[in-house]
């Protein structure tokens, strides 16, 4: 899984306590994903490092939406049988939306 993705999406922004959505789709963006047994980080110049685990087929990442204090962001998804897509769920509180994660190289 070690590689570059294509991520298609949205992003979140913090207001006060709150996490909102600022877009909902629109978004792509090259990201780095390294694997190590079922340990994953996910890391893009644009967002916090993601780290979590891939067990079996889902995948679960999770990171600050910004530094310390700020509200976690949580990947959720489903990798493809043939490894090159990750479909799934982007939630930070109460607001979530789709994501897309597409094997480059």
């Amino acid at each position: 899984m070690s590689g570059q993705w294509l991520y298609e999406g949205g992003s979140f922004i913090w207001q006060g306590s709150l996490c909102k959505i600022n877009v909902a789709t629109g978004i792509q963006e090259t990201v780095s994903i390294q694997q190590n047994g079922d340990q994953i980080i996910i890391s893009s110049p644009s967002f916090s490092e993601r780290s979590g685990q891939l067990i079996g087929n889902q995948l679960s990442v999770s990171g600050r939406i910004g530094g310390s204090g700020t509200p976690t962001v949580t990947w959720s998804g489903t990798v493809s049988s043939d490894g090159r897509l990750i479909r799934g769920t982007a939630t930070c509180g109460s607001a979530s939306f789709a994501i897309r994660l597409t094997r480059q190289s």
